[in-house]
């Protein structure tokens, strides 16, 4: 009877710590069934735009290569898009040189109203970075289309050729209030604060001119 009452009582601790390791095993956190929290969406910044915006440049139709205008485009092939462009002159010089920047840019919601100015320079050694000029583009709120292109003369207001310079340009990008109405605001002077302020840089252009500066 003793031993009987031996293997009931142990029968009995067992299953009672079962049935504690049971509870235990219950209020466990288990971090695959914790609830998902939701999160409020960040709002549009800079970043958003400037990763689906970019300058495509290529020489203009009135400015043809030759023998001795010598074109070489190098391209993102990942991106398809021209990463680099040299430029190699040789006599009798081009009095003028056009250049066509064309913004791009992939399809993408706006969150708010959106601007970008795209400016042109010119960089020559020994001198001051020079603005040649700029175009601008918005867009609402909504799908945006900010597709824009110009042309530029590199060499105009030039009185003689250096041996080389470079052209550059970039994108400035500027979020505005959302009850901005952007038919009624000057698009190259507009401005932002600088957390709703980006940039992209466009594709360099070097122009090389030979050994002498050449008079226009």
């Amino acid at each position: 009877m003793g031993t009987r009452f031996c293997v009931a009582a142990l029968l009995a601790l067992s299953l009672g710590a079962c049935n504690l390791l049971l509870v235990d095993d219950a209020n466990t956190f288990d971090p695959d069934k914790r609830e998902e929290i939701e999160k409020p969406p960040a709002p549009m910044n800079p970043g958003d735009v400037e990763a689906q915006v970019y300058l495509d440049v290529r020489l203009s139709a009135r400015s043809q290569p030759g023998d001795n205008v010598v074109v070489d485009q190098a391209m993102d092939v990942l991106r398809e898009r021209t990463a680099l462009m040299t430029v190699q002159m040789t006599p009798p010089y081009p009095e003028n040189f056009w250049l066509v920047f064309e913004l791009c840019n992939k399809s993408f919601l706006a969150e708010v109203p959106i601007v970008v100015r795209t400016r042109v320079f010119r960089e020559i050694e020994g001198q001051a970075k020079e603005e040649l000029g700029m175009f601008s583009n918005a867009a609402p709120i909504g799908h945006v289309a900010l597709g824009k292109r110009a042309e530029f003369d590199v060499f105009a207001g030039l009185d003689a050729l250096p041996e080389s310079l470079l052209v550059t340009s970039q994108i400035d990008v500027y979020l505005l209030p959302e009850d901005t109405d952007i038919e009624s605001i000057d698009l190259d002077t507009v401005s932002a604060p600088p957390d709703k302020t980006g940039a992209v840089i466009g594709p360099p252009v070097r122009i090389n001119i030979g050994e002498r500066a050449a008079d226009l």
